[in-house]
């Protein structure tokens, strides 16, 4: 962008130049004294002794231990197209500085309302930054920060730490140390990801159910955020106890920051014998929910009874499943003479059959009973020399009779008694 006050200067300092010039040739002065900025040297007009001509101005040979020279600051001014207005475009942005207030100095005041962007406005490039960092922020978004040799460089909440981004040499930068504090995680790699990740963080067990959550290393209180406090924690991954900031409220729940809501960060929880997940959302972390998308929360323990109905278990009589989880394995049954078909949730094998796999729905304590199915049996019938009888079958605990009565052989000269 050309800076159109900046070029007027640049006009109005060449007449003052050429009148200046025209003042000394008139004057026939024949030795420009040193440090006489009114006295412009060059091909015709020379340096006084002592002195030599350097850019039109006559500067000493040798300065002066205790000399003192005026600042000179040297802009380069890039003239307008004529194509493109050199303007700053207030109607886009009333709030924007006047073009010829916006100067590449120490002393420029960055706002947010122009690129390029003071620290801690947002942005979407490092190209947006006058420091020429962009980096990511705890909302979620970027924010321009600066560079930095002492933590006293940085506004309060930051801290200078050696910086490593793609693409740009690593450096020292402002940033948020705590940026991934109560972020969701699984292992310690998590919480310190990516260029702005500490060292030093681990990812802290906050409860089975709870879940797990990156701490930061600290040596007191004083190291921590408000609302933390720096407490000997289970590392996660190492099961090592070390010190690490962490919610000062054991009550208190990790809230989601704009980042981790943003990373779809999760951790993973255990509740009800159900192993699932927690997700930051927009409506904050979300419940322990297992791969199925069932809520661990309704996995209630439920009481089961097992009646044999007449025969003999091989384990238990009674077992705790949840709701949601498969029954899981079963005890067998045996019975004489009968054979074990399945458990089922009403006698007499009525109602649902219940396998390992079939899913616990009763929220109530119930009683499974076991189906039998009578054996069955071929019987022959030996008439002792009198007429043939037909074999016939017949099932395990019911009469013999059962399917019609049965044969009564006859044998000359005797009378057919029974079987």
């Amino acid at each position: 962008m050309s800076i159109p006050g900046t070029v007027a200067r640049s006009g109005f300092a060449l007449v003052l130049l050429a009148s200046a010039l025209a003042a000394c040739h008139d004057a026939d002065v024949t030795g420009c004294p040193a440090g006489d900025a009114s006295c412009v040297c060059g091909p015709t007009v020379n340096c006084a002794e002592g002195a030599t001509c350097e850019d039109g101005v006559c500067v000493p040979d040798t300065a002066p231990a205790d000399a003192t020279m005026p600042d000179i600051a040297i802009i380069d001014v890039v003239a307008p197209s004529p194509d493109v207005p050199a303007t700053v475009d207030a109607a886009a942005d009333p709030d924007a500085p006047a073009a010829e207030d916006v100067l590449a100095s120490e002393e420029t005041v960055l706002s947010c309302g122009v690129i390029p962007f003071g620290e801690s406005c947002a942005c979407r490039e490092n190209a947006d930054c006058a420091s020429g960092f962009c980096i990511p922020s705890s909302d979620g978004a970027s924010a321009c920060t600066r560079t930095c040799d002492s933590d006293s460089d940085c506004a309060a909440g930051l801290s200078c730490l050696f910086v490593t981004l793609p693409g740009i040499d690593p450096t020292f930068l402002c940033v948020d140390p705590s940026i991934n504090l109560c972020r969701p995680c699984s292992d310690d790699a998590e919480c310190q990801a990516d260029a702005l990740g500490v060292s030093g963080a681990r990812c802290v067990r906050y409860g089975a159910e709870v879940g797990s959550f990156c701490g930061v290393p600290c040596v007191g209180d004083a190291d921590c955020p408000d609302s933390y406090a720096c407490r000997e924690v289970e590392a996660l991954e190492s099961g090592a106890t070390l010190k690490q900031c962490v919610l000062a409220d054991a009550e208190a729940t990790c809230a989601c920051s704009g980042r981790s809501v943003a990373q779809a960060a999760f951790t993973h929880c255990t509740q009800n014998r159900c192993e699932g997940v927690r997700v930051c959302e927009a409506e904050g972390l979300g419940p322990c929910t297992d791969p199925d998308g069932m809520l661990c929360a309704d996995a209630v323990p439920v009481a089961v009874t097992f009646d044999p109905q007449g025969g003999q278990l091989s384990g238990p009589a009674t077992t705790t499943v949840y709701v949601g989880d498969p029954y899981g394995p079963l005890p067998q049954a045996t019975r004489e003479g009968y054979t074990f078909l399945a458990w089922y949730t009403e006698p007499a094998g009525l109602g649902q059959v219940i396998a390992a796999d079939t899913v616990v729905t009763v929220r109530d304590p119930h009683t499974l009973y076991a189906a039998w199915d009578a054996r069955s049996f071929l019987v022959t019938f030996d008439s002792a020399g009198g007429s043939p009888c037909d074999p016939r079958q017949v099932r395990f605990g019911q009469r013999y009779d059962l399917g019609g009565a049965l044969c009564a052989p006859t044998l000359r000269g005797h009378t057919f008694i029974g079987w």
